[in-house]
């Protein structure tokens, strides 16, 4: 099996060097690492050119596309490359020397596999909130693999079968819910998705965060723009804009400005009207999926 690793980068060089030496050290042989740079000026583009050799193939993008654009960017250059499988992350991913094993071996024993996901900490060895992901069910808790209903792009290994099969991610989604998006589209088009505790990852982000009204910083407000258009589309897809889609919809907002309400009044303004703006884009806004068409995967 030809495993390719996708790392999507943007103005984070010393993580990115940090990441790269650690999907290289992989006790699991990789046969190529795609590293999209989203148009990045801290010099990124520049050490790229510099260890571009065999086994690394180097997208730099005209300009920031966003994290979902370069993830789609990533798996589609992959998958042509011939992958049969995908192994997906951000820069600011730093896997144990053995996590990419511990998700080939769950691929390769589960025939229905499309994807299996790792467990992501974060640098305290607590799990990270930004990545934990839905499960099916509870009642297996302790196991070492559960099944998923969808999980993050922070170390998720991707069959090419699953890939081909449902398209890739929406590249317009820019930043949110792309991943969450994607991985249950994997699971609701009959693959399993696969949670491995085994493969462990840390996401060396600067605090343990998750998106939050109420505790966001006003630097990140613009955002939630995307939060909210990307979950309006979301909810479009599975409800349709009838009654129930509007009351759900509403409701979603209410909760939000009751978040909003613990905030000073200049910063709940801003983040308002962001979220209504998102809100206002998300009815009209139909990304397609983009298939790709590869004979053998």
């Amino acid at each position: 099996m030809k495993i390719y690793a996708v790392i999507v980068t943007y103005n984070r060089l010393p993580l990115l060097k940090e990441c790269i030496e650690t999907v290289r050290q992989q006790s699991s042989q990789l046969h190529e690492i795609v590293i999209v740079d989203n148009n990045s000026t801290d010099g990124t583009h520049e050490y790229l050119e510099g260890i571009k050799t065999d086994g690394f193939s180097i997208v730099h993008l005209p300009e920031n596309i966003g994290g979902a654009g370069g993830f789609s960017c990533g798996i589609k250059t992959a998958v042509e490359h011939g992958a049969d499988a995908v192994w997906v992350m951000d820069d600011d991913t730093i896997p144990e020397p053995d996590a990419l094993q511990k998700l080939y071996d769950v691929i390769v024993q589960n025939p229905n596999a499309g994807y299996a996901s790792s467990r992501v900490l974060w640098t305290d060895g607590t799990d990270h909130n930004m990545n934990i992901p839905v499960f099916c069910s509870t009642s297996d808790s302790t196991s070492s693999v559960r099944k998923l209903k969808q999980s993050s792009f922070v170390s998720m290994l991707i069959t090419a079968k699953a890939i081909c099969t449902v398209g890739l991610p929406y590249k317009e989604f820019f930043i949110w819910k792309d991943d969450t998006e994607y991985s249950s589209r994997i699971v609701n088009s009959g693959f399993d998705g696969l949670f491995v505790a085994d493969s462990v990852v840390l996401h060396k982000t600067a605090v343990n965060y998750n998106a939050d009204l109420s505790t966001a910083p006003v630097s990140q407000a613009w955002k939630f723009y995307y939060w909210k258009r990307n979950s309006i589309f979301m909810s479009k897809m599975r409800y349709g804009k009838g009654m129930k889609f509007y009351i759900k919809e509403l409701n979603h907002m209410r909760i939000a400005y009751m978040k909003l309400l613990r905030r000073p009044k200049v910063e709940r303004n801003i983040f308002w009207n962001k979220i209504k703006e998102g809100y206002h884009d998300g009815l009209s806004f139909a990304p397609k999926i983009e298939m790709i068409n590869r004979e053998t995967v």
